[in-house]
């Protein structure tokens, strides 16, 4: 099963009157070594007590996968095509990125 369905059959147990408990003891009984832990439908069950009604995992704010944009890529390119000498600290202060997004785009980008 899924974790989404998980919490789903979760939710349903609570919703029929059952503790934490009595819903690890069935989920247990039906799915074996696959069931969640006793303090994953604890903290279930406190969720759906507090009022919240997906079953899905809220939003995640997690950092970009790339931040760097193709307007920084060129006039990288373009301040070393100048200047074979610049250094990667210039370059971030020029362009106000972060030293590691300019050395990033010399060593795996441009190559």
């Amino acid at each position: 099963m899924i974790q989404t369905e998980i919490r789903a059959v979760i939710k349903y147990l609570y919703e029929k009157g059952m503790t934490p408990k009595e819903i690890h003891e069935d989920m247990v009984t039906t799915l074996g070594e696959d069931s969640p832990s006793y303090s994953t439908i604890k903290n279930w069950v406190a969720n759906f007590k507090r009022g919240k009604e997906r079953t899905k995992d809220g939003r995640r704010f997690e950092r970009p996968q790339s931040a760097t944009t193709d307007n920084q890529v060129e006039a990288i390119h373009r301040m070393v095509m100048n200047d074979r000498r610049v250094t990667i600290l210039h370059i971030g202060h020029s362009l106000g990125i972060i030293y590691g997004a300019a050395q990033n785009v010399l060593l795996n980008i441009l190559e």
